[in-house]
């Protein structure tokens, strides 16, 4: 397949986001409907049948909070949420290892019990539902304490990009002079205390559930392995700063402007 240049390959990521639009379109009657039932909401309409009965039964909601429990119990009365197995035995360490960091970056890092709870209460109510990972870059500050610093020491910390943000001079004891070899006054160095930061980049991997109806796939597609699917996407909304912790880095406010492609 001849490689595309970038005309043709937004042209191609416009179609396919176009039909898997109509797609989820086509399924979002269903999801609403069970939303409805589950919240208890009056069906458009409702309001028109005079001498109707205005009670909505709650068989769904009674449904889905029965079985949530007992499943969500099942994905997290380990705390192990994934178990990489050795298939040799120089893959043991390996695996341990891969297994202890997957497990820290889901419920250390992340609220992997919420991710868990929100994504099966989905399953349940909307049959269907999705859960990303993705890295995350953000600007912290990094501060220190620094105590007994020369001021050399503190000029150089501003040359490696620190900003002084609080300098305190540490008072001297009374000393004896001190004469060097030529006899001339030694003054002693007067040190501080002082507290300095500076910007740093900071990367995270990030696991979220989030609405099945964000989740646009290829139309046909039908098992829940996305890995090999053409066509993956999630449509949501974003700010400027989201875009820049996802890593887009030239993006500017006059590129979000509203569009129709």
């Amino acid at each position: 397949m001849a490689k595309m240049d970038d005309s043709d390959l937004l042209k191609h990521l416009q179609a396919n986001e176009e039909d898997s639009a109509e797609y989820i379109d086509l399924i979002g009657a269903t999801r609403l409907k069970a939303m409805r039932e589950y919240y208890r909401e009056p069906y458009p309409g409702d309001e028109e049948l005079d001498g109707w009965s205005t009670i909505v039964t709650s068989e769904v909601s009674d449904a889905v909070e029965a079985m949530l429990p007992g499943l969500v119990d099942t994905f997290t009365s380990s705390d192990e949420a994934v178990v990489f197995e050795p298939t040799k035995p120089e893959d043991v360490d390996g695996a341990a290892q891969a297994t202890d960091a997957c497990n820290y970056v889901f419920y250390k890092q992340n609220n992997g019990f919420l991710v868990l709870y929100t994504a099966i209460k989905d399953a349940l109510i909307a049959q269907n539902c999705a859960v990303e990972w993705r890295l995350v870059s953000e600007m912290v500050r990094d501060v220190q304490e620094v105590q007994g610093a020369p001021i050399e020491a503190l000029a150089m910390m501003e040359a490696q990009g620190f900003e002084i943000e609080a300098a305190t001079p540490i008072p001297q004891p009374p000393q004896p002079p001190m004469m060097d070899e030529m006899g001339m006054l030694i003054e002693p160095p007067q040190l501080f205390n002082a507290r300095v930061s500076r910007k740093k980049e900071k990367k995270s991997i990030r696991v979220e559930a989030f609405p099945p109806e964000q989740l646009h796939i290829k139309r046909g597609w039908t098992t829940p392995l996305l890995n090999d699917c053409p066509y993956v996407a999630r449509a949501m909304e974003v700010t400027l700063s989201d875009l820049k912790q996802m890593g887009f880095k030239g993006v500017t406010a006059a590129d979000l402007r509203a569009s129709d492609d």
